[in-house]
């Protein structure tokens, strides 16, 4: 009705400027003049293009050239067609990024009560980083690591440790897994395997991505006690980040003995102590659990000494048994103490070995001259 008004308001001013004859028009023949003639097939492509959008977040105009190169209306066909093709124009990005610098990114961490994983993938810039594509990507990558990563790792030689970095290569050719929260069809299991699901999410998102560093759990066959891991992933308070992931994250490593003198009640409160512990090497970020490692720190800028402090400073803020329990009741090695009393007179808990990373550590990232680069893609520089 407001479009037939303002349609002959302004054929009415036209008509008196021009004293020439109006011929009024109503609103029912304006309807059939702009009337358009929908095919029959119409509605069900573009019900095929919404589908197809939903379920692997393309656009508008890739999913309708999926419809057009099959030459069907069957959704299988076009996402066959869209697959191929995410996987040929991401093997070309690939091979064109490969050099740029990924130092944003994300840890993920994913845990049991007797085994855990810690993976850092890394990007090129924190808006990547944040996206769904890139999430789902690094929780994949997570639970892939949990499960296989024992493998890959025994694959290569005996573990000299309880947390043993996992060789990149044999993970890279590991089918990725869906997480165990996955609900979305996107990330069910569809048989590819780590290497080009990361090729994948390349091509959609443009972006040098990479598996920087993994590493699980490993369960010594020798142990004559019951062990416990725990896993925490900081955030940083950003919602937009799912849980599990984030930018620092650390993993810890109890031994509880002899293993005869647990109950359950004991295993749980064991199973929750590793999960605190694993929260406070993310807080306070020691270098070493005990004195004794300090000789043999690998990180030995983070167990130096800080000018003006003191010896008992110095070992009150890089020994975690030292430090004080970020959940409070003293040290973290009187927690321990108090911990053994509540199993038994002959407990003894020691923490066998922990791992913390914080995402793109370590990695020089380059510094653009964003006025040089504006000047260059003008022509000017």
């Amino acid at each position: 009705m407001v479009f037939a008004a303002l349609t002959r308001s302004w054929c009415q001013a036209q008509a008196s400027s021009a004293s020439c004859r109006f011929i009024p028009l109503s609103s029912t023949h304006l309807r059939r003049t702009f009337s358009l003639t929908i095919p029959p097939h119409a509605s069900s492509t573009v019900a095929l293009v919404a589908r197809l959008r939903k379920e692997t977040q393309c656009s508008i105009t890739k999913a309708r050239e999926a419809i057009a190169a099959t030459g069907s209306s069957s959704y299988e066909e076009a996402l066959k067609w869209l697959n191929n093709d995410l996987a040929q124009s991401g093997a070309k990005k690939a091979a064109k990024v490969g050099s740029r610098v990924a130092a944003e990114g994300l840890v993920g961490v994913i845990s049991t009560d007797s085994r855990a994983a810690l993976v850092e993938v890394n990007a090129e810039t924190d808006f990547v980083a944040r996206s769904k594509d890139f999430s789902e990507l690094v929780q994949r990558i997570g639970a892939t690591a949990l499960v296989v990563g024992e493998d890959v790792v025994a694959a290569a030689g005996t573990p000299s440790s309880s947390i043993v970095e996992i060789p990149l290569d044999g993970l890279l050719a590991c089918p990725a897994l869906p997480p165990a929260s996955a609900t979305s069809p996107a990330v069910d299991f569809d048989g590819k395997t780590v290497q080009e699901s990361i090729v994948e999410t390349i091509g959609k998102l443009g972006e040098n991505i990479k598996i920087r560093r993994a590493a699980v759990t490993v369960a010594s066959p020798n142990a004559s006690g019951a062990t416990f891991v725990g896993g925490y992933v900081h955030s940083g308070g950003d919602g937009s980040i799912p849980a599990g992931l984030g930018r620092i994250g650390a993993l810890a490593m109890l031994e509880a003995t002899p293993a005869s003198s647990l109950t359950s009640t004991s295993s749980t409160s064991l199973s929750r102590l590793a999960r605190q512990l694993a929260q406070h090497i993310v807080g306070f970020d020691p270098a070493v659990v005990s004195e004794s490692g300090l000789e043999r720190a690998v990180q030995k800028e983070k167990s130096a000494r800080l000018d003006g402090e003191s010896e008992q400073e110095h070992l009150d803020r890089v020994v975690l048994l030292r430090q004080q329990f970020i959940f409070g009741n003293g040290t973290v090695k009187e927690v321990l103490k108090q911990a053994e009393q509540q199993i038994g007179p002959d407990a003894s808990i020691v923490i066998k070995e922990f791992v913390r990373w914080e995402c793109g550590e370590g990695i020089d990232k380059k510094e653009d001259n964003f006025a040089e680069e504006v000047m260059k893609q003008a022509g000017m520089a």
